[in-house]
């Protein structure tokens, strides 16, 4: 990542996937909407991208209305995402011809004021795959421990 990110939402399922290869874009936010992410009132749990007429957009992600403001937007509007359109291009291949999901893993306010999300293009892991990972975590947690007491 370049530059300084804050990480202002995290999605608890993306743990769920594998993910192969990550992406930071930027969303189409109305005023009140990035006055609220700031605040950190933002979920992307249900959250999902999809392609609608080449462009990907991400549905679901809930931004609560900012209270001082006259107009706010629909929570859980859709709203579109900026990428390059060689990003573009290589996220629909992956995501149509390998049959891949496209994740928001979380929401990141730059330094600079402006919010981006980071995506991620995985599978959904297997069962076996959790068990696998757990196992994993619990050797090296004892491998830890281990080197504490000599």
């Amino acid at each position: 990542m370049e530059g300084k990110y804050k990480v202002i939402c995290k999605n608890r399922f993306a743990n769920e996937y594998e993910i192969e290869e990550k992406y930071i874009a930027g969303i189409s936010l109305e005023g009140s909407e990035v006055k609220s992410i700031r605040r950190g009132n933002v979920s992307i749990d249900e959250a999902y991208i999809v392609f609608s007429g080449g462009r990907p957009i991400i549905v679901n992600m809930y931004v609560a209305p900012y209270q001082n403001s006259p107009f706010n937007p629909e929570p859980t509007r859709s709203r579109a995402l900026l990428l390059r359109k060689e990003e573009i291009e290589r996220i629909y291949g992956k995501a149509t011809r390998r049959e891949m999901k496209i994740i928001p893993l979380t929401v990141l306010l730059k330094e600079n004021k402006l919010v981006k999300i980071e995506i991620g293009v995985g599978k959904k892991k297997k069962l076996w795959d959790k068990r696998r990972e757990i196992i994993e975590k619990e050797m090296k947690r004892k491998e830890r421990e281990l080197k504490r007491k000599f």
